[in-house]
């Protein structure tokens, strides 16, 4: 089985980039972070649903390695790829040039389940929602 991915599209705007009309590098993880939130969508597991069930995720760990720059007004890819949700919720991301197809930027980030009513941290995304995953997992073509 392959494993689950989304790609959203974003065009790269003035507010994005440096004064050398360069993305600054911590914009990277804005775009990981319209990724990421697509991704869970397409789980039918979105923030909002979390939130709801008395859960957040938050990061315990992200990174980003920048290969080639990605410039004002270019069009990217950001495709986010899941890599695990049992216990973690972790993901890879890759950042490309539409135009040429040029991997630009690749990153990771884990996000831990936790209860919003005092910020516990779970050691296991509860079961409904691993039920869920796994589901759309089986029902990808």
């Amino acid at each position: 089985m392959n494993p689950f991915s989304v790609t959203v599209e974003r065009k790269v705007e003035f507010f994005d980039v440096d004064p050398m009309r360069v993305v600054w590098n911590g914009r990277y993880f804005d775009y990981f972070e319209c990724a990421r939130s697509a991704l869970l969508d397409a789980l039918s597991i979105p923030y909002e649903t979390l939130a709801e069930g008395g859960l957040m995720l938050y990061v315990v760990r992200n990174e980003a390695k920048y290969i080639h720059p990605v410039r004002l007004h270019d069009t990217i890819l950001i495709k986010a790829v899941l890599r695990e949700w049992d216990y973690l919720i972790r993901i890879a991301y890759e950042v490309l040039d539409k135009r040429t197809g040029l991997l630009c930027t690749k990153g990771m980030s884990e996000q831990m389940p936790a209860r919003i009513s005092d910020g516990k941290a779970l050691m296991q995304l509860p079961e409904p929602y691993r039920q869920n995953i796994a589901k759309r997992l089986e029902n990808q073509t």
